[in-house]
């Protein structure tokens, strides 16, 4: 720990002398209200709030942001968020894996540990995160830290929610087209546009949006001699905004995705050289050797209704939504040119949540801020995989139905005392779980499990002025217990049975601005304590379980800053460290105890300029860097850390936009993901994209 607050320490020192040598040249631009930081406003804590104003460690990045850093896709967000870990086990229609501050979950795990929410519908399978497009976003919040006592039992780690455009009073049209390629890549393109407005002015608002993206792969088959993971990703989504009164406001929104991709599994041998004793030869860089290629789908459906009444000292707010989603893929399982092994992975889901909450009204002038409510959410997940010879027939290893239900009372109150400088705030919730896992191999007997918890948070904030804020936090996380439902070669209830996991998160933070608001910069330190930590082990080729790992500890910190160097000129950086450590896991393989918790980068930052010049002209460099990454429990499996230089130049001029960008500019090698798929030695693992060039066109009414 001690090691953690020096660091932070002496980020801290170097981030304050950064804005001390600058202030002198930024002074001589002409005042600090010439160009200052816009202010933003977020939802963190269900309500409109200034997020420097909130004493949670939140990033929010809205459509310029996204739009500047050519992120396109949920699996991208990472690249612009400190200690957010977004990667996949093998491509879109494989398992994702979302974490942050070192705490990561898989579309495997029964319960996230990272909520996401789009428009208010809750993703919490993570099967089909790979193929989420970001379009018609008008901002991203992502929350750090526990937000249990908030969102329930799938934020022990934090919480994304992605809001998207709002359809109001004024008419708004958007159209874009990118088309680009690289050394490895075929050609790639990209279409989307939306329009919105008012269909009764002042009382219904509708609006339309959609993208499609597309590429022919970059990764090389030397068995056939084409590239073989091509995709094509579709998109849409509608909305209608009701106003029948300045009390109500009732919002309907629907969403629709289709992802096709010619591969079922994309898995690089690690060092260029998978089965060597089978005949496989060395590969290069973004190169396989299968006999087979697969396929892989992803088909999503979502629904969603958000009313709001404002009843004087009252609000009411009521949230339902609804999600399907159809995963599948066909896959070479021996990953080599030989027609050994095939294998199928399908996942049928269906989830259910509905919201209902009581709180003060928003922009309220008084010392207390409170909000109560009730949260009901059921799904039903159908997985089915398995692996079968030449020729090729689906053979189910397992065939499983898992159902969940969770229900739950929730409160959090805010008092502001000494003119309104010192903030307390308390927040509690009381979760009831069900877990029933029902075997249709008939291997295992009919399953059943419940759980409970109350969970609470604690935090004080003081407001030394309205633009330096600090604070700190005690909060408590926890993960139901349940059944993994992803277990074959198993009799035996108990191996498929996982415990709760509970954890205490210590947080302290500080947001900053200087400068009469032109220089931002925020900061948090962490330490968490899990226990009964829940976590997969593989225990022989093909077969893994969930498990409670025992006591785990992760500590670290987030530190941002953006700065208005000048009028032309403006700075975007940020740092994040994490190091989790296995202090008492033990399984048939060995002690771990002391070892450092796999699939975590040690740091990632990420550093931007963004010049602007002669009247609409403009260039971004940006530099992101990921550290070390430990693959397997054991710690002898790893990543080195990797650095990507991307940059974007473009014209504005009026409603249009031309521009370039390149992703991967160094063409750098290395992976997101690794796993020992046969348990002896043979690591696979899902490449970082390769270098890629574009030019686009943007038109906005």
């Amino acid at each position: 720990m001690f090691f953690i607050l020096k660091k932070g320490i002496t980020l801290g020192l170097a981030v304050a002398l950064l804005g001390w040598m600058t202030s002198p040249a930024l002074a001589k631009e002409g005042g600090a209200g010439n160009f200052q930081l816009e202010t933003m406003e977020v939802s963190a804590q269900k309500r409109t709030e200034n997020v420097q104003e909130v004493p949670i460690s939140v990033d929010v990045i809205d459509e310029v942001a996204l739009e500047e850093a050519g992120i396109r896709q949920f699996l991208e967000l990472n690249r612009v968020v400190p200690n957010l870990t977004i990667s996949s086990s093998g491509g879109a229609t494989t398992y994702s894996y979302v974490g942050i501050r070192g705490r990561i979950s898989s579309g495997t795990d029964v319960d996230p540990t990272v909520t996401l929410l789009v428009d208010g519908i809750p993703y919490d399978d993570y099967g089909s995160l790979g193929a989420n497009l970001l379009f018609d976003i008008e901002r991203i919040e992502v929350l750090r830290g526990p937000q249990n006592t908030m969102y329930g039992l799938s934020s022990a780690a934090g919480v994304i929610n992605i809001i998207t455009k709002k359809p109001g009073d004024t008419l708004r049209i958007r159209a874009n087209a990118e088309v680009g390629g690289g050394s490895e890549y075929g050609a790639a393109g990209l279409v989307s546009g939306s329009v919105s407005g008012p269909l009764v002015q002042g009382v219904l608002a509708g609006g339309l949006s959609f993208m499609a993206l597309g590429d022919q792969g970059y990764v090389k088959n030397v068995y056939t001699g084409d590239t073989y993971n091509s995709t094509n990703n579709m998109a849409g989504r509608g909305s209608l905004v009701w106003t029948p009164t300045d009390a109500w406001e009732v919002t309907l929104g629907l969403s629709h995705t289709d992802y096709e991709s010619d591969y079922g599994m994309l898995n690089l041998p690690l060092n260029g050289s998978a089965a060597a004793s089978l005949g496989q030869n060395y590969l290069g860089d973004w190169e396989q050797d299968l006999d087979w290629d697969g396929s892989g789908s992803v088909k999503t459906t979502g629904a969603s209704l958000h009313a709001q009444y404002e009843a004087g000292p009252v609000t009411v707010v009521s949230a339902t939504a609804f999600r399907d989603t159809s995963q599948e893929f066909d896959a070479d399982y021996d990953l080599t040119r030989l027609p050994l092994m095939y294998g199928f992975f399908s996942n049928d889901s269906q989830s259910f949540s509905q919201e209902l909450r009581l709180q003060s009204p928003d922009g309220e002038d008084s010392p207390l801020q409170w909000l109560v409510g009730f949260f009901h959410n059921s799904f039903n997940r159908d997985v089915a995989l398995g692996v079968a010879g030449n020729p090729y027939e689906r053979t189910a290893m397992v065939n499983s139905e898992l159902k969940g239900a969770s229900n739950s009372v929730f409160g959090q109150g805010t008092y502001r005392f000494w003119e309104r400088k010192l903030g307390l705030t308390l927040g509690v919730r009381q979760e009831w779980t069900n877990r029933e896992l029902h075997d249709k191999m008939g291997a295992l007997p009919d399953l059943d499990k419940t759980d409970s918890q109350f969970l609470s948070k604690f935090a004080v904030d003081y407001r030394f002025s309205p633009l330096v804020m600090a604070y700190a936090s005690l909060t408590q996380g926890w993960r139901s217990g349940g059944y993994f439902n992803m277990s074959s070669f198993t009799t035996d209830p108990e191996m498929v049975k996982f415990e709760k996991e509970t954890s205490w998160t210590y947080e302290l933070g500080a947001k900053t601005q200087f400068l009469g608001g032109r220089l931002l910069v925020n900061a948090a330190l962490f330490h968490t304590i899990y226990d009964d930590f829940q976590d997969k082990v593989m225990t022989s080729s093909l077969q893994s379980y969930l498990m409670n790992a025992g006591e785990v500890h992760m500590s670290g910190f987030e530190l941002e800053s953006k700065a208005h160097l000048s009028d032309c000129l403006v700075l975007t950086a940020s740092v994040g460290y994490v190091h989790g450590e296995y202090k008492d896991f033990t399984d048939s393989k060995g002690d771990y105890s002391g070892n450092t918790v796999i699939s975590v980068p040690d740091f990632d930052l990420n550093l931007a300029l963004k010049y602007s010049f002669l009247d609409g002209f403009y260039v971004r460099p940006e530099v992101q860097g990921t550290g070390e990454i430990f693959w397997d429990h054991a710690n002898t499996a790893s990543q080195d850390p990797y650095y990507q230089l991307n940059c974007r130049v473009g014209y504005i001029k009026d409603q249009w936009e031309i521009y370039a960008y390149g992703k991967n500019l160094t063409n750098e090698y290395s992976f997101v993901h690794a796993f020992d798929m046969f348990g002896n030695g043979e690591w696979f693992g899902t490449p970082i994209t390769p270098l890629m060039v574009g030019i686009g066109i943007s038109w906005n009414f």
